[in-house]
């Protein structure tokens, strides 16, 4: 059986009871936070009772509601990096940028239900993804991989932002380029 880049990365080392503790939890967190609009009005004690266990089992997998939704963000891009996998047994430099793009877009539309001072909890979150990711498929080193998830990330970010834009196409090119220039221009010194 072929696994995709979210299994390799998330569950394929853990326990099937922790795997599913956790997707209860999730799902409860995702559905509390559809509701409620905002996750000022989501409680643990909610969760803990939408997903079907009590709050010691809440506090053995996360250490808070936001330790929680920076999970929550990081499956959400694991999930987009697993469909731009499909049919293909390595994730390419390409499929990622082009699952940052898509993500990025993704994630304006929801921002709403997520408040914006928790961005910087949602950009470290995904920029760890991405690193792990291109440590991953790439024979870039740590400090090489760091750089290359914040350019990839901030230009994603940026131009998810902007109105007069590139298109996804044009975006996903230009970042191959440069990502591609400096794992070339890294190996060679």
């Amino acid at each position: 059986m072929k696994s995709t880049y979210a299994q390799t990365i998330n569950e394929a080392e853990l326990d099937p009871r922790v795997v599913r503790t956790r997707r209860l939890l999730l799902n409860a967190f995702e559905e509390l936070l559809d509701e409620h609009g905002a996750i000022r009005d989501v409680s643990i004690q909610r969760i803990a009772e939408r997903a079907g266990v009590n709050r010691v089992t809440f506090y053995a997998h996360f250490t808070d509601k936001y330790e929680l939704l920076a999970f929550w963000k990081r499956e959400l891009f694991r999930q987009e990096v697993a469909k731009h996998q499909q049919n293909t047994e390595v994730l390419t430099l390409e499929q990622l940028i082009n699952a940052v793009l898509d993500f990025m877009q993704y994630y304006r539309r929801m921002r709403r239900q997520v408040n914006q001072q928790f961005d910087p909890l949602f950009e470290t979150a995904i920029q760890n993804e991405i690193r792990a990711t291109l440590l991953h498929v790439s024979c870039a080193d740590e400090d090489v991989a760091v750089f290359l998830a914040w350019a990839i990330f901030g230009s994603a970010n940026e131009w998810s932002g902007t109105e007069k834009r590139l298109s996804k196409e044009a975006m996903a090119g230009r970042l191959s380029q440069l990502v591609n220039k400096v794992l070339h221009e890294t190996t060679l010194i």
